[in-house]
């Protein structure tokens, strides 16, 4: 915290008027090496769609894994029953 106290005095020398409680932290994202950016989000999205019906969230899972070639068996092991 006392390195933010150097950081906060430049700010204020340069622009004076300058509301520090403003500022917000950066937001950090991380990055998946399986999917692009947002893909995950629309491929969830059209699975939801497609269905028509009420379908569970393991449904959405397995049919986006099948639809990037995901194996399955590598992640049953992880299910909860």
């Amino acid at each position: 915290m006392g390195d933010l106290v150097h950081l906060d005095a430049t700010l204020k020398l340069f622009s004076p008027q300058i509301d520090l409680g403003t500022i917000k932290r950066k937001q950090y994202r991380r990055y998946s090496r399986i999917f692009k950016q947002g893909e995950c989000h629309r491929l969830s999205l059209d699975a939801l769609r497609n269905a028509g019906i009420r379908i569970s969230t393991a449904a959405v899972a397995e049919g986006i894994m099948l639809l990037k070639d995901i194996p399955i068996e590598q992640y049953e092991q992880c299910a909860i029953a």
